[in-house]
């Protein structure tokens, strides 16, 4: 039903994914663990109606991130994510850190019946916590 084609955000989420999982993976593969997750915003969908039947929708979704030891002796540290080391207000910790991004997605929904995909129009990102677990 979507557009996958011309859907830069999610390709840019698997590729952001992708390239912090590797750089994770060279020195805490062994003692840590990164995983992502993503569910509905804290807002509900909204939509407008178009002149054509269909509709311009806007939905909001949060994408966590956390990273944990596996290892007891082990600890995770922030030394290139000075963001989240200031929302957390540590450099680093034994239980791990858990940051959320607020995504803002806008999609036009063709009229009922048709076969038109549905087609991201934009979006925006941004961090919207960081903590320690």
């Amino acid at each position: 039903m979507f557009d996958e084609q011309s859907d830069l955000f999610r390709a840019g989420v698997v590729a952001d994914r992708k390239e912090r999982l590797d750089d994770f993976n060279e020195t805490g593969a062994e003692t840590g663990s990164l995983t992502f997750s993503a569910a509905a915003g804290e807002f509900p969908p909204f939509a407008i109606a178009t002149l054509e039947s269909g509709a311009i929708v806007a939905v909001s979704i949060a994408e966590t991130d956390t990273v944990k030891p596996t290892n007891e002796d082990a600890v995770i540290k922030l030394d290139n994510n000075a963001t989240v080391k200031t929302l957390s207000g540590a450099d680093q910790s034994a239980s791990g850190f858990s940051t959320t991004f607020s995504d803002q997605l806008f999609f036009y929904v063709p009229e009922k019946g048709s076969n038109e995909p549905i087609r991201l129009l934009g979006y925006s990102s941004s961090i919207l916590k960081g903590s320690v677990l």
